[in-house]
Formats: C-alpha cells, sequence, structure tokens
C-alpha cells in the first residue's frame, strides 16, 4: 500500500479549489487590487457600505490560497459579531473548518496572549475581567481613603483610562508633573491597580496595556509571536487608541505587512480615547500604500450624495468621495414637529403605515437613531399605543438581569478565587447571614491576609471585630464553610469537565436553585438555564478549534460582549438605540430624531471647538449612511429637557444637504 500523504488541517479543501481559483471575479477592480496586495504596510481608506468586510474576507482566503498558514494571520475587529462573520465567511470562501484562528477583536486577542503567557509577568491565567460597574465599585472605595480629594468618580475613572490608553504608569503621575495631573490621582490610580491584583483581576484597558508590558518584559513572547503574525489586518482602524496602535506596531515589526482598513469619516469615538492621529499618522509613514474603497453598495443615491456633502465639511480628513450604482431613490425626507411627543408620533405613524397598512415593511427593516438615551422615553411610548414592538438596543440586557449576573459571579470566582467583588455580589445569594459589617469583615480578612476568598471562608473562625470578638454568628460561619466544600469539590473540575454539565451541577450545589425555587421564579430559573444552554452552544461551536475549551474560556467570552453584539437581526422589532450604537448596521429605513442645535450636535460640542463638532458631523454620517432606502430627519420645535422647556434651532447638519435631495413635510 502507497504511504498516505499527511495534509494539514488548514490546507483548502479540493473541492472548493475552483472556486478559489477565480474568487477574485466576485469582486470590483478596488477591491480585487487591496486582496492582490499582500505585503508592505497599506492604509485602505473604506467608506461607508462599500463591502469592506468582504474585501477583507478575501484577502485572508487569498493569502490562504498562497500557502499561509491560518494561525500566521492576525484579523482584528472591533466586534465579535464581526469577528464570527469573518470565519463563517473564510469557512464558506475556503472549506476550511478546522484552524487555530487568530480572529478578533484587540480585547479577545489580548486576553488569548495573557491566559497563554501572562504567568510571566504574574497574571495567573484564571485572571477575571472587571466590566463598568465593578471599575466603579474599586474606584469608590480608593477615594473613600482619601477624603479631601476634590475629584468625583467619573472623573477619576477617565483620567485612570486615558492614562492607561496612553500606557501611563501610576508612578508617571505620582512622581512627573508633565501631565499637569495632581499626584494624589497619580496615588489613587496605584491604590486601584494593586486592588486589582490582589483579586487577580485586570480591567479592560488593562488588557491592552499588559499585553505590551509582557512583550516588552518578554523578548522570547515577543519573537515567537512576531514570528508567527505574518500578517497582521485591522478593521475599523480609524477607532485605535495609542496603546492599540503600540500592540500592532510590536506585532508587526519583524514582518512589516500591516493593514490597516477604516474611514476616517467614521471616526466617533474620541470618549474611549479613539484618535484620527493614529492613522494619519499612518499614512504619512514612508513606505505605506493608501488604497481606497469608495464604491458604496448599500445606499441609495440619494443618501449617498447627501452624506459626501455633509462630511465635506470637515476639514480634519483624508480625501475620498463615496459613489453608488444604486438607483437614485426617495429624497430624504425632513420633517420639524410641535414638540417631542408628536415628533414620536410621527416616527410611529410612518412604521405603521409602510408595515400595516401598505404592508411593503417589516418592523425589523426600520431604526430610530437618537443621540442620547433619554430621547427614547417617548419613542417607546409612541410606538407602544401603535402596538408595535420594539427592542432598545442599549448594551447586554440578558446579561444585566440579577439571576444571570449572579450566576456569572458564581462561575467567575469558581474560576479566580480571589476574586473579591464576585464574591462580595453572591456571598448571601442564598442567604447566609452575613450582613453589611460581616462582610466588610471578610473583605478585610482576605486583604490582610492576602488569601483567597474560599481560603477565607473555610478560616471564618479566624474573622475577628476590632474588639477581638468574632465577626460572624456561629451559623454564619457553619454557612460560609459549606459554602467553601462547594467550590472546593467544584474547582478541579473547571478544565476537565463539559462546560454545560459543570454550570448546571455546580449552581445548583450552590443552593441558589433551590432559593429561586422557594421564591417561585420560574422565569428567573428558564434564564440560568438558558445561560447553560447558551455554554453548550458555544462549546459546541469552539470545540473544534479548541479542543481544551472550557467553563473559564466562555466567562472571559462573556466578559468581551459589547453592543452590537447583542443585537439580534432575526427578531421582527423596529430597532431603537444612540447614533453611536447603530455603528456597523444597516437598515432599509432609518429615523434621526432630535436634530437640533444642543442635542445633535451635542452642546458639549457646541459650545467647545471645531475638532468637537466635526465628530458629531462625523456622526451624524455614519447615522446616514445606516439607510439603504429611505432616510428620515426630525426635530422639534420645542421639548422638556430637565423639567423645563426648551427651544432649539434646526440642527445646523440639516442645513449642509442640498436643497434638491430634500422633501419637507
Amino acid at each position: 500500500m502507497p504511504e498516505m500523504e499527511l495534509k494539514p488541517a488548514w490546507r483548502i479543501n479540493n473541492e472548493h479549489a475552483d472556486k478559489n481559483n477565480d474568487m477574485l471575479s466576485d469582486l470590483n477592480e478596488e477591491q480585487r487590487a487591496i486582496v492582490q496586495s499582500t505585503d508592505g504596510n497599506i492604509l485602505v481608506l473604506s467608506g461607508a457600505g462599500s463591502g469592506k468586510t468582504r474585501t477583507l474576507t478575501y484577502r485572508v482566503a487569498y493569502l490562504l490560497k498562497q500557502g499561509v498558514k491560518p494561525h500566521d494571520i492576525l484579523c482584528v475587529t472591533f466586534t465579535n459579531k464581526a469577528a464570527q462573520e469573518m470565519k463563517e465567511r473564510i469557512t464558506a470562501l475556503t472549506g476550511i473548518t478546522k484552524a487555530r484562528w487568530w480572529i478578533g477583536t484587540f480585547h479577545g486577542t489580548c486576553v488569548r496572549i495573557l491566559v497563554q503567557y501572562g504567568e510571566k509577568i504574574g497574571i495567573p491565567s484564571c485572571f477575571t475581567i472587571a466590566d463598568e460597574k465593578e471599575q466603579e465599585k474599586e474606584l469608590k472605595a480608593v477615594l473613600g481613603m482619601y477624603e479631601n480629594a476634590n475629584i468625583e468618580l467619573e472623573q477619576l475613572q477617565s483620567i485612570i483610562s486615558w492614562a492607561k490608553n496612553n500606557l501611563i504608569k501610576p508612578d508617571e503621575l505620582v512622581t512627573e508633573n508633565k501631565y499637569c495631573i495632581d499626584p494624589v490621582i497619580g496615588r489613587m490610580y496605584t491604590e486601584y491597580q494593586e486592588r486589582l491584583k490582589k483579586m487577580n483581576t485586570l480591567d479592560f484597558d488593562d488588557l491592552i496595556m499588559k499585553t505590551i508590558d509582557l512583550l516588552n518584559i518578554c523578548p522570547d513572547v515577543r519573537e515567537h509571536l512576531q514570528d508567527q503574525f505574518k500578517y497582521i489586518l485591522v478593521d475599523e482602524a480609524q477607532d485605535i487608541n495609542t496603546s492599540e496602535m503600540e500592540l500592532l506596531r510590536i506585532l508587526s515589526a519583524k514582518h512589516g505587512n500591516l493593514t490597516l482598513v477604516g474611514d476616517d469619516y467614521q471616526n466617533i469615538y474620541s470618549w474611549r480615547g479613539a484618535t484620527l492621529d493614529a492613522i494619519m499618522a499612518f499614512a504619512r509613514e514612508p513606505g505605506t500604500k493608501i488604497m481606497k474603497l469608495e464604491q458604496n453598495y448599500r445606499c441609495s443615491g440619494n443618501i449617498v450624495e447627501a452624506s459626501n456633502a455633509v462630511i465635506q465639511k470637515n476639514k480634519n480628513r483624508l480625501e475620498k468621495t463615496l459613489r453608488t450604482g444604486n438607483p437614485k431613490g426617495e429624497k430624504i425626507v425632513y420633517y420639524r414637529a410641535d414638540n417631542e411627543f408628536e415628533e414620536a408620533r410621527f416616527v410611529a405613524s410612518i412604521i405603521d403605515y409602510c408595515c400595516n397598512m401598505k404592508r411593503t415593511h417589516e418592523y425589523k427593516d426600520f431604526a430610530v437613531l437618537y443621540r442620547t438615551n433619554s430621547q427614547s422615553r417617548a419613542i417607546e411610548d409612541a410606538l407602544s399605543h401603535f402596538f408595535i414592538p420594539y427592542q432598545i438596543v442599549n448594551g447586554t440586557s440578558f446579561y444585566e438581569r440579577k439571576e444571570v449576573k449572579d450566576t456569572l459571579a458564581y462561575l467567575r470566582l469558581l474560576i479566580n478565587p480571589h476574586d473579591v467583588l464576585s464574591l462580595q455580589r453572591i456571598i448571601n445569594e442564598p442567604k447566609r447571614g452575613v450582613g453589611e459589617a460581616s462582610l466588610r469583615a471578610i473583605v478585610d480578612f482576605i486583604h490582610e491576609n492576602g488569601v483567597s476568598c474560599i481560603e477565607a471562608l473555610e478560616r471564618a473562625d479566624e474573622i475577628k471585630k476590632a474588639n477581638g470578638k468574632s465577626a460572624l454568628t456561629t451559623k454564619t460561619k457553619e454557612n460560609l464553610k459549606e459554602m467553601c466544600k462547594v467550590f472546593k469539590a467544584f474547582i478541579p473540575l473547571v478544565k476537565t469537565q463539559q462546560p454545560e454539565r459543570l454550570l448546571k451541577d455546580f449552581i445548583v450545589a450552590t443552593g441558589y436553585i433551590s432559593m429561586l425555587e422557594e421564591q417561585r421564579e420560574e422565569e428567573r430559573i428558564q434564564n440560568v438555564y438558558e445561560l447553560a444552554n447558551m455554554v453548550a452552544a458555544w462549546y459546541d461551536e469552539n470545540k473544534e478549534e479548541n479542543p481544551q475549551a472550557c467553563l473559564e474560556d466562555f466567562v472571559k467570552h462573556l466578559s468581551l460582549v459589547s453592543d452590537p453584539d447583542n443585537v439580534a437581526d432575526s427578531e421582527n422589532v423596529v430597532k431603537l438605540m444612540t447614533a453611536h450604537t447603530a455603528k456597523g448596521l444597516e437598515y432599509r429605513a432609518v429615523f434621526i430624531i432630535g436634530l437640533e442645535e444642543n442635542i445633535f450636535p451635542h452642546f458639549m460640542a457646541v459650545n467647545s471647538n471645531d475638532r468637537d463638532i466635526e465628530e458629531e458631523r462625523r456622526l451624524f454620517y455614519v447615522s446616514m449612511t445606516r439607510a439603504k432606502e429611505r432616510l428620515y430627519l426630525v426635530n422639534a420645535e420645542e421639548r422638556y429637557s430637565f423639567g423645563r422647556v426648551i427651544k432649539n434651532p434646526p440642527s445646523r447638519f440639516i442645513k449642509e444637504i442640498p436643497k434638491h435631495l430634500i422633501t419637507t413635510i
């Protein structure tokens, strides 16, 4: 019998060979040129609806066809949803079903690197990721230590996030004055970091900064990853911040094949640290090749022409002009209502007419965009009056439910026994007789003795008050020791037992399900088991790529879920969301409401400078280009704001649209 040739699992299947031989014929001239320009540093300026995801996907498939291995390509996207879509498209193009993909968000990529190599800089693989509320809780505790500090919680959080995004360490704020920041804030930053470290916890900004620390401190890790990532492709590059750009520079230093794909017209996240300076500087670097995607496939001709006219008013931009082969379509509709209630009725009546009278649309064809979340209330009332189903897209609603957060806190503590934040959440769920004073004593015992939460529960007899007496009742100590036994029994199973089974068995053993049963909370019980169903689906999806996938991986995955990841496309409901949340989405018809000076553009931009107004204009441009066929611009003569009636003039952005493209009703 002749010897069989062993082929790597990542190789393109034969049945897809013909498809890949002529796959470039599926692309337009601009896309084809980008796909074939594989080497060197490239900046792709991609207009809205120009098929950049398609181009990126085909570029990866083209590299694979040239013999590049999947794990030698790093693709960075800005949402998990986009990463999953890219994997599915590549699979459809190439037939590759088993591969060690490196396709994910910046944070997801950094988690993967830190799990694998973080121990080298003192970060255990079982670290947990603090969400925004948990960050606030720790920062509030830090603020309590500095009673005379003249700073608000939100401001402190913003400064620390800014520092991390700019790779500024706590000691730089304490000892150096070049940033003009009070050294007391530097000491707060130091204390905050120490508190996170004791809990084996990182916040989102840490994920990037600590990965850069790892690469700088450990040359072996840096060289290994630089060798591995022969090609790096980044989507939504206009939104990268200083630390993310530094990470890309380090990883791409050896092969020099870094492709940034973005649209400077859609840079709308400066408050998250995103800056146009990064891609502007990249564009000016010697050797950087600038390519463009200017063919819009999404919007009607009128919407493309109108959005071009608006964005041309910005001075700080890289030149490109969208064009489309789509029909001109209907004119943009402008309506000025008497007040916010009439504004809302107008929106609801148009949707009702299109869906229920003409029957030309479904509810899911419509999105209502607004500048701030507070504007949704009147729209919700009007839609309810017309019996129109809707969904507010404003975050991870399922994960915000108490029973889901409780279950995740139990899982986080199981994975990371030092996670004090999770212990504080679930120590009395179900009731174990732990009051506020008792909880403070337990947390103090953990910090003072440098022990894990689980060890503290086991040593409940040793937890004392300041006067030396026991801080806990006999019954409470028994409850905590029993809780400890449950954790100690399940900790060894985290990496070995099937995740769904482990979650169900563990949450039952904690007594949490029994508590919900006693309270007759059937819906809450179903939500806990729905989480188990999600674990099962996630495991089935990931086990081929990662045979060692375990509950720890799932919990980290959930920590990285972002707003757009939770927009359910299949639900036949009207979507309500902020303009920022709408980025990356598209609908047949879009309403942009509240288009008034001091609302959109926001009053902080109106009273600021040209740079802020330009970002508001980019946000309006993003909002306009979410619409494929019909765009409605709506505002009101007057509206209630903070308990009083205000009157704002129409937004300047409406006037920037050529008159022949608008119908006023």
